[in-house]
């Protein structure tokens, strides 16, 4: 029964992840500021983090794919972002202490990093042209912003699913 909830709740948050800006307000941004919330990566450090190394890089790969077919035009970017933003996540790990402070940088240098990743992957295949300027005042900091609230916010409920499930490192 544990491993039903896993997925399930994943799908919930991949879910979730498109109609949160809708649901909830985000009183700082201006009207041509897009703040993105990324639900789905923080889930992904998460697993990282406290659950199984190869789930979280499974689980990047197979929702990243999912994430690209759904919601972008270039299929591959997420699919190869996620599991490697989990590997590095892991890797951090290694010498740092998983708390919660941590976490929180953890994540948000991986969204930022995840930013940057698409941006210059349309950058190169030409499917935006806005400056690295306006790229970052624009969507980076909103993002950032965002990210930062719902990162402070879930990181704990989550660890404890994840942490409930059993799913830790004796089953790699």
């Amino acid at each position: 029964m544990r491993t039903f909830f896993l997925p399930v709740t994943v799908m919930f948050i991949f879910v979730l992840e498109s109609i949160i800006v809708d649901l909830v307000p985000i009183p700082f941004l201006s009207d041509h500021q897009v703040a993105v919330p990324h639900l789905l990566l923080l889930m992904i450090v998460i697993l990282a983090a406290y659950g199984s190394r190869k789930i979280a890089v499974i689980y990047g790969i197979v929702f990243g794919l999912l994430f690209d077919v759904v919601y972008t035009q270039v299929i591959g970017i997420y699919a190869f972002a996620f599991p490697t933003l989990a590997y590095l996540v892991m890797q951090a790990l290694r010498v740092l202490n998983p708390n919660i402070f941590v976490l929180i940088f953890l994540t948000e240098l991986s969204v930022a990093l995840l930013e940057f990743f698409t941006y210059g992957i349309y950058l190169l295949i030409g499917m935006t042209a806005v400056p690295l300027q306006l790229f970052t005042i624009d969507r980076l900091l909103p993002t950032l912003a965002l990210n930062f609230v719902l990162a402070c916010v879930l990181i704990y409920p989550l660890k404890k699913f994840v942490l409930g499930l059993k799913i830790g490192e004796h089953n790699d």
